[in-house]
Formats: C-alpha cells, structure tokens, sequence
C-alpha cells in the first residue's frame, strides 16, 4: 500500500511540540490579571514547585522532578491550593504544563499558601511562603509562558532569556538544500538549512539557544533503524551546514527544531529521498524488544509498571543503567528520549522525571495503540550512550 501522501500528511513533530493548525481568526484576548503573588517550595516528597497568583484569585501551579526537570501536569492528580482556612481545587492548563484555578487571596500580612496533590496514588504537599509583586510582570519565557518577571533575565526552568511580552505563533519556513544535488547512499552529502522570515520572506540570521544549541537535528529513516540526533554548524550569516552520509537509499524524514530571535520556538520536518533503490512507504515491520541494550560504557535495562502500555493511559517507564554512577547531564538534561510509531504518524521528544542511583525514569502516554522505536540518550562519564526498544502499545479496553 502507498502511504507517502499520509505519512507527509500526517508525520508529527518532536520535542513535544506539534506542526500549528491553521485557526480561525478570535477576537483578541483581554490583557492577563497581573501577577499577585509569587513563591516556590519543596515539597515534603522531594518534588519542586512554582506558584503564582493572579491579582483576580487566578492560582499557577508549576511542578519540576527533583533532577529539576518540568514535571508534565498530568503526571498529578488532585492539585488543590488551601489559603485562609479554604481549598480551592486546580485543573490542568491547556498547554498541559501547570494547574490552574481560581483560589482564595491569602492575607497581605502573612502570605503563605499549601499546595496539596498526589503522584502515582502518594499523597504530597508543600508550605508556601509568598512574596508580593508590586510591578508588573511583563517579561515572559518562550517556552514556558507561565514564568514572568518585571525586569529582564532568564528561565528558572530552562534557562531561556526572557521577551518582554509572547509574539503569536507563526510558522517559520525551513529551506533544506542537499550539495551535491545528486547523490547516492554512501556519498557525503551537506546538509544546508535556512530559515525565512514569514512576514519578508528574507533570511534570519539570529536565533536564540536551546538546551544548548542553536539548532537541533533529527534524521530518521523510514524502516526506524537510522537514528541520528546532532547539531549543524551555523556560519553566523542565517546558514546551517551537517555533513553526513546516509546509509543506504530509501526515505529519511529530517527535523529541524530551532528558535528565531523575535519569533517562537520552532520545528520543521523535511523529506529526503536517497535514489538507489526502491521507496517502499509501507509502516516499518517492528516487533516488540525489551531485552536489556549495551550502550557505549553502559548497559541498559527498560521495566515497566504493567507488562504493556494502553494507548491514551500514562505509562511508567523505568531505565536501569548498569553501571549506573557517574551520570551527567546531556544537552540540559539527565536524559534525552525520542519515540516515533511504526507508522511514522507520532514522533515524541520527552525528557525523564527523575534520575537517581542509575535509574532514568520517564512518565510517557502514548496516543495510539502500535509498536513504538523509542531511543533513549544519556551522558555517563563523558560518553554519550544510545540505545533503543521497541516497545508495544494496547488499545484501551472498552
């Protein structure tokens, strides 16, 4: 069966983050409540949090792992704030990042709040002591637009620099040329990406860094057994090169996931076909592989809370490395994971919850019931270890 019209339909992005939808236009949104309120805590089981209310009662709720990594919303249950002797419950934002709500204004002489919520059935809570904001908090982080400040800096979170407001999303075209324009598996190829401006048309030439670097590379080949994540080299004149050779003829989807300055965060997937052979665009034939991966100076074993993972339902995905100690931080994070279905349809980058004593662990939900490649990076010792399962999805039962 030919799948190329659906799998360049349909074939998602990474990193979290989707292609934009065209929307119809709404009318434009009333200016946010100024924040109120601010403060942060630990809480008594070790997690990190970030409240922030708005001047109308409107409670932010952000939680990090105790690795320091964002902790997705729904990886909570039952977030709920109490202050003057009242609890107000809290539901999950749209962007699925923080919990929200409106709640009660704790008392201008002693501002404190408790945040109560449970993770994985373990009841939580923490104390927190508020400080008041007298000015407006005008400085927004790109990727994280709960996280304000009245003057200049960065991301507690992810050490992005603050915008004075958020632009509305647009996409940013990415041109791919490969030089020499003919070419075969094996040969050298470079990679040549520029951006264009959606509004001119012409060349950006500045862009912001994240987790590290300018520019993110993906490449994956369409039978799911090439993976490449790397970084182009940028000549400072809106041009990014990657030397590479691909390994053997066939479809390769290329993503690129970079910021412009003045723009939002972006990821923009590309084709490539490697003449040589046939292009057989059927879904990659995976069957299900848990067994334990040797990486480069680690090994790696994949447990789960259930023996399989429904589609739709969190699932709890445990990495055990052995030897597991030194373990260091890759790109700003303990780990790095890719997930892409047999179908090409899905692609998730995700980053693990925690890490501690040789376990990497990561809360995923996959969308649809298939089998799913999922490569996990890490750094131990200085060297970067990639392994990769295949890891079967069930559907939900009726």
């Amino acid at each position: 069966m030919n799948r190329l019209l659906p799998a360049l339909a349909l074939f998602l992005i990474a990193c979290g983050r989707r292609e934009p939808k065209p929307q119809a236009e709404a009318p434009a949104a009333k200016p946010a409540p100024s924040v109120r309120y601010r403060g942060s805590a630990a809480t008594e089981g070790g997690l990190h949090l970030d409240v922030s209310i708005a001047a109308d009662g409107g409670y932010t709720v952000f939680f990090m792992d105790r690795a320091g990594e964002d902790l997705p919303a729904a990886q909570l249950a039952n977030v709920a704030v109490e202050a003057l002797g009242r609890r107000d419950a809290l539901a999950i934002n749209d962007t699925g990042e923080s919990w929200v709500g409106l709640g009660t204004l704790p008392s201008p002489k002693d501002p404190r709040a408790r945040v109560t919520f449970s993770l994985r059935g373990q009841a939580d809570s923490a104390a927190v002591t508020l400080n008041s904001i007298a000015a407006p908090l005008d400085y927004v982080c790109p990727m994280d637009p709960d996280v304000r400040s009245p003057a200049p800096g960065s991301c507690p979170r992810c050490g992005m620099k603050l915008v004075m407001g958020i632009p509305d999303p647009e996409e940013y075209p990415l041109d791919l040329d490969v030089a020499p324009a003919r070419f075969h598996a094996g040969e050298k190829v470079e990679l040549q990406f520029r951006v264009e401006h959606p509004a001119t048309g012409k060349m950006v030439d500045k862009f912001e860094i994240v987790h590290e670097r300018l520019f993110h590379l993906f490449i994956v080949s369409s039978d799911l057994k090439y993976f490449v994540h790397d970084h182009p080299t940028y000549d400072g004149a809106g041009k990014f090169h990657f030397p590479t050779v691909f390994p053997k003829p066939g479809m390769y989807r290329v993503l690129g996931d970079f910021y412009p300055s003045g723009g939002t965060p972006q990821l923009a997937p590309k084709t490539i076909f490697v003449p040589g052979g046939a292009v057989s665009m059927d879904d990659a034939k995976l069957a299900p592989d848990l067994a334990a991966q040797k990486g480069r100076n680690s090994s790696v074993e994949l447990t789960m809370d259930t023996p399989h993972a429904v589609a739709g339902a969190a699932a709890h995905l445990s990495f055990h490395l052995r030897p597991g100690d030194e373990l260091e931080k890759y790109l700003g994070a303990w780990a790095h994971m890719l997930a892409a279905s047999d179908d090409l349809v899905d692609l998730m980058h995700e980053h693990p919850y925690d890490a501690q004593n040789g376990v990497i662990e990561f809360d995923m939900t996959f969308p649809r019931a298939r089998i799913y490649r999922v490569w996990i990076q890490f750094q131990r010792k200085g060297v970067v270890n990639t392994v990769a399962f295949n890891v079967p999805v069930q559907a939900a039962q009726p």
